[in-house]
C-alpha cells in the first residue's frame, strides 16, 4: 500500500509539473542541479497465434544525476505533448500489444480498416522531473513509421522565427521495414493563421494535433507529396507577421502512415519576420580572433575586420558559425578579393580561382592563404567567408589582410608590460616622494634596475644618491611601455617588425588587472588584451613572421590564457594549455602549467644553447645585494619567487633537417634551461628552437628577484650568448639604483 500510494503521489507530481499554472511544482522540477531523465523503447518481433499477433514493448530509463523512480505509460494518449489523465504510473518496464495480422492494403492514400494503437512512456526521476515521451504506434501488427523534423528544431516550448523564405529538413524511419531509414513517401502541409479549413487555434488546444490528424487522414488530401528520397523543402514568399504550422507525416511500404503528431517531432510552429536570426561567424588564426556580434547579411559595402599579417608568410584562417536557435547545421563558402559578393559564377579551379566563391560545404572551415608574389606581393587582400544555415539565413564576414614587411633594422625592443606601483610625490613636498611600500621594485625602481645609464643623481632621493647601471645598459635597445591610456595598447606589427629581437616583460600581478587599456587607474596589460577573444596578438604574428622573442616576468603564460574559455585548474590543480593559444602554438608548452610561489633556487640545465648562464638563480639576500634607498630588508629581500612552470611532461619532437621525407629521425626541439631546485625539478625556463616558428625563450619568473650579478649573467647569456648582441660598456654586479631611459618609440596606433 505504501508503494502504491507513493506512485500515486508521483504521477500527481508529474501531472502538476507539466500542467500550466502549477508554479510551485514546476519550480521544484526545474530546480538548479536536477537534470531530467530519458527513456529508450524497443519492440520485439511479432509472435503469431492464429489471426492475432503479439508485440512485446520494453523500455529503460536513465537519469544523469539520480535514479529513475517510476514510469508514466499511456495507451492511445489524448495529447503526446502533455500529461493528462490518460497517463498512469507504473514500475513495470514492459507491456504487450495485441493486434490482428496484417490486412491487405487499402487505398493508396493510407490504411483502411486497420486498427491503430499507440503506446507512450515517460520516465520520472527521484526528484519528480519527467522525461520527454517515447512511443510506438501500431497499425495492427505493423509498427508505424515515424517522421522527425531535423531543422528547424521543433519544440513545444519555442516559437521558431524564420524569414519570408526558409528551408525545412526532416528524416523518416520504418522500424520493421526492409530499409529502416527510408520511407516510400512524405506528405506535408503549411497551415497559415488565417486558414479557414482547419484553424490554427484548434490545433494548439489540448488534443488539437490529433484532431488535425483525424481531419485529414487517411488520404491527407490537399497536402504536398514528395518521394521518400526527398528530405527537404524550401518555402518562399511567406507573409511577414503571420504564424504558420508545418505538419509532416510519412508512409511505409505497407501503406501505413505516422499517426502521432507532436510539437517535439513532426509539427513546427513558425512566425515569419523580416529579418530572421542569421548564423554568427567566428574567425581565428594563431594571432587573431573575431566573433560577429550579430549575423550580417551579405553586402558589397560591408565593413572589413582589419588583420595585420607578416609579409611573405602563409596566413592560416579557420571559421565556425553558431546557427540561429532553431537551425541545426551550417554550410560555408569563401573567396578572396571577389568582385561582388553576389557574383555566383562558379570557380574554374577550386585551388587557383580564389576570386569566385568556393562550393558550399559543411566541412570547408579553414584555408592556408598562400602569399602573393611579384608585383602583388605587398598588396592588401580581402578574405570573404559566408555561412548559411539549413533554414536559409545567411551571414558574411570580411577580413582585410594588411601585409607588413618587417625591416629588422634595429636590434632590440624591450616592452615593459608590467603593472608595478608608481612613485607618489609627498603632498606639500614636491621634491620628495613617499617611501615606497610593498615588494621591491615599484615602477620607477624597476625602470632604474633595468635601464639606468648609471652614475646619474637619483631624483627626489637623498642628496648624493647615484643610480647604478641597469641590466641592459650598453645594449642597443629601445623601450616602450603599455600604460599608454589608449583604447588599444597593442604595439603595431609594423613597430615590432623593426626589431630583430623583442624582450617582453609581464610581471606576476599584471594579468590580474581587468580594466580596459584606457583606464586611468591600473589598466589591463597588453599581452592579456591581445590574447582576449576578438583581438589581434601582434606579438604572435611577429613570431610567425620570423622575429625572436624572450618572454619573462612570471605572468606571461597567465596573461595569454586567463580570458580563454578553457582557462581553469584541472582536478590536479594544473592549468591546461589548449591548442590555439600562444603558449601552445608558439612557446610549445603543450601539457599543463602551474603558477605559485617558489622558495627553492632555480638550477640551470647547462644547455649548450645558453652559454654563460649562471648555474643557479638564488633569491636575493643581504649577502649578495645591499638595500637600496628608502627600502628595508622586509620589502627588498623576497621570501619567494612567483613562478610559472610546466607541471606535466612536455616533450616536443620534430624531424631533423635533411634525409628522406618520412624517414628522418626525430629530435627534441624544446630545451629546458632552468628547473626549480626542489624534489619536483619543474621546468620554468625553456627555449623552443624548432621549425614551426622562430625561436622563443620563455622564463616563468622575473629578472629582479635574484642577486644582481646573476641577473646580469642571465641577461648576457640570452642577449649575447644566444642572440649574439653586444654590450657596449662593462656593467658590474654591484649596486641598485631611476634613470633616463634610452630612446622611446610610440605605442599603439
Amino acid at each position: 500500500m505504501l508503494r502504491r500510494a507513493f506512485i500515486a503521489v508521483g504521477v500527481c507530481a508529474a501531472l502538476m509539473a507539466l500542467a500550466t499554472g502549477c508554479g510551485r511544482k514546476l519550480t521544484a522540477n526545474l530546480g538548479i542541479g536536477n537534470q531530467p531523465p530519458s527513456v529508450q523503447m524497443t519492440v520485439a518481433p511479432p509472435e503469431f497465434g492464429g489471426d492475432s499477433a503479439l508485440r512485446r514493448v520494453s523500455w529503460i530509463g536513465t537519469d544523469p544525476d539520480g535514479r529513475v523512480d517510476h514510469y508514466l505509460v499511456a495507451r492511445d494518449p489524448r495529447d503526446m505533448d502533455r500529461v493528462d489523465d490518460t497517463w498512469r504510473a507504473v514500475l513495470a518496464t514492459e507491456q504487450s500489444v495485441h493486434a490482428r495480422r496484417a490486412m491487405p492494403l487499402g487505398l493508396a492514400g493510407g490504411p483502411v480498416g486497420h486498427r491503430l494503437q499507440v503506446l507512450a512512456v515517460r520516465a520520472v526521476d527521484d526528484q519528480g522531473a519527467v522525461s520527454a515521451p517515447v512511443w510506438r504506434a501500431f497499425w495492427d501488427q505493423n509498427v508505424a513509421p515515424t517522421v522527425t523534423i531535423v531543422s528547424p528544431r521543433p519544440s513545444r516550448f519555442l516559437l521558431t522565427y524564420v524569414g519570408t523564405s526558409f528551408r525545412v529538413t526532416w528524416k523518416g524511419t520504418d522500424p520493421d521495414g526492409p530499409n529502416p531509414t527510408h520511407l516510400v513517401k512524405y506528405k506535408f502541409k503549411l497551415l497559415e493563421d488565417n486558414n479557414q479549413e482547419f484553424p490554427l487555434s484548434v490545433a494548439l488546444r489540448t488534443g488539437g494535433l490529433d484532431s488535425l490528424r483525424r481531419f485529414y487522414a487517411p488520404a491527407f488530401a490537399g497536402w504536398d507529396s514528395v518521394p521518400g528520397d526527398t528530405l527537404t523543402h524550401f518555402f518562399k514568399a511567406l507573409d511577414i507577421g503571420h504564424d504558420y504550422l508545418f505538419v509532416i507525416t510519412g508512409f511505409d511500404v505497407a501503406g501505413d502512415y505516422d499517426p502521432v503528431f507532436s510539437f517535439d517531432s513532426n509539427v513546427l510552429r513558425l512566425r515569419v519576420t523580416g529579418a530572421p536570426p542569421s548564423p554568427r561567424l567566428t574567425l581565428a588564426n594563431p594571432w587573431f580572433s573575431h566573433v560577429q556580434m550579430y549575423g550580417e547579411a551579405p553586402s558589397d559595402s560591408q565593413t572589413a575586420v582589419p588583420l595585420d599579417a607578416p609579409a611573405g608568410q602563409v596566413v592560416p584562417m579557420s571559421w565556425s558559425a553558431e546557427p540561429a536557435v532553431s537551425a541545426a547545421g551550417v554550410m560555408f563558402r569563401w573567396a578572396v578579393d571577389i568582385a561582388s559578393v553576389f557574383d555566383e559564377a562558379p570557380r574554374h579551379s577550386e585551388k587557383n580561382d580564389l576570386n569566385h566563391w568556393s562550393a558550399w560545404s559543411a566541412t570547408a572551415t579553414s584555408i592556408e592563404l598562400e602569399p602573393e608574389h611579384g608585383a602583388n606581393a605587398n598588396l592588401d587582400r580581402k578574405l570573404y567567408v559566408e555561412a548559411q544555415d539549413d533554414i536559409g539565413s545567411t551571414s558574411l564576414e570580411v577580413v582585410q589582410i594588411h601585409y607588413v614587411r618587417s625591416s629588422y633594422n634595429r636590434e632590440l625592443l624591450i616592452v615593459d608590460d608590467t603593472r608595478r606601483v608608481p612613485d607618489i610625490v609627498r603632498p606639500f613636498y614636491p621634491d620628495t616622494i613617499r617611501y615606497p611600500t610593498g615588494p621591491w621594485p615599484n615602477a620607477a625602481e624597476l625602470d632604474t634596475f633595468l635601464f639606468a645609464r648609471g652614475g646619474v643623481p637619483w631624483r627626489k632621493y637623498p642628496a648624493g644618491t647615484l643610480s647604478s647601471a641597469g641590466l641592459f645598459a650598453g645594449y642597443d635597445f629601445d623601450t616602450i611601455g603599455t600604460r599608454t591610456g589608449a583604447v588599444d595598447n597593442t604595439p603595431p606589427l609594423e613597430l615590432l617588425g623593426r626589431y630583430r629581437h623583442v624582450l617582453w616583460i609581464v610581471d606576476e600581478v599584471a594579468p590580474t588587472f581587468r580594466e580596459p587599456p584606457s583606464s586611468p587607474g591600473t589598466p589591463m596589460c597588453a599581452l592579456r588584451w591581445m590574447s582576449e577573444p576578438g583581438h589581434e596578438n601582434t606579438l604572435a604574428a611577429y613570431i610567425r613572421g620570423g622575429g625572436q622573442v624572450w618572454l619573462l616576468g612570471g605572468g606571461a603564460a597567465t596573461a595569454t590564457l586567463i580570458d580563454q574559455t578553457s582557462y581553469g585548474h584541472s582536478a590536479t590543480g594544473d592549468i591546461p594549455l589548449p591548442p590555439g593559444s600562444m603558449m601552445y602554438d608558439l612557446v610549445h608548452w603543450r601539457s599543463a602549467f602551474s603558477i605559485e610561489p617558489v622558495t627553492a633556487e632555480f638550477a640551470s640545465t647547462s644547455s649548450p644553447a645558453l652559454p654563460g648562464a649562471p648555474a643557479t638563480l638564488e633569491r636575493r639576500s643581504a649577502a649578495t645585494d645591499p638595500i637600496p634607498p628608502l627600502r628595508n630588508s622586509t620589502s627588498f629581500y623576497p621570501s619567494h619567487v612567483t613562478t610559472e612552470y610546466l607541471s606535466q611532461p612536455n616533450s616536443i619532437l620534430e624531424p631533423l633537417h635533411g634525409g628522406l621525407e618520412g624517414a628522418r629521425p626525430l629530435a627534441s626541439v624544446l630545451d629546458t634551461l632552468y628547473r626549480t631546485q626542489d624534489a619536483e625539478q619543474r621546468p620554468c625556463m625553456t627555449l623552443y628552437r624548432g621549425q614551426e616558428n622562430a625561436p622563443v625563450v620563455f622564463s616563468g619568473f622575473d629578472i629582479w628577484s635574484f642577486p644582481r650579478a646573476q641577473c646580469l649573467q642571465l641577461v648576457d647569456a640570452v642577449l649575447q650568448g644566444y642572440w649574439g648582441l653586444a654590450r657596449g660598456i662593462t656593467v658590474s654586479g654591484a649596486g641598485n639604483g631611476p634613470h633616463r631611459k634610452p630612446t622611446r618609440v610610440a605605442a599603439r596606433r
